[in-house]
């Protein structure tokens, strides 16, 4: 919300400020009033239009992107658990450990994979392992 206003300002004053350059150069040419308005506020409205145009197309562009990453994700995790729900039909206590080790595999797979193209960290905040001894020697 915050970033929102202050984009917005910074674009109103960017209009505003090329607004005011367009009225010196075209007052420097000696029209009329009414011409420099119409000039000023064509210019306005189009440059406005045009960058409002850009933001939201990348707008659409970003959120198209984040749709099939979202997809992708559900593919892939919804897969392994389908394999996970169904691992208890499995023969053995073995093979069935086998579908749940692959299937977590799969599904660290596909998120470490998403993550590295967000730059984000899947590394636990705490070592699980080390908390388990700690709680154990107690």
């Amino acid at each position: 919300m915050r970033s929102s206003v202050i984009r917005a300002v910074l674009f109103g004053c960017f209009l505003a400020i090329m607004d005011e350059i367009l009225a010196v150069i075209i007052h420097d040419r000696g029209l009329k009033y009414f011409d420099e308005v119409i000039i000023a506020n064509l210019f306005s409205g189009v440059l406005g239009g045009t960058l409002l145009f850009v933001y939201l197309e990348d707008r659409k562009r970003r959120t198209k992107q984040r749709m099939e990453e979202l997809a992708f994700l559900n593919h892939h995790i919804r897969n392994a658990l389908m394999a996970i729900k169904f691992s208890s039909y499995a023969e053995s206590d073995s093979m069935r450990l086998e579908i749940v080790s692959d299937a977590s595999r799969r599904i660290e797979s596909t998120l470490r994979q998403m993550s590295e193209q967000e730059h984000v960290s899947l590394e636990p905040l705490v070592d699980i392992a080390q908390v388990t001894k700690q709680k154990a020697a107690r």
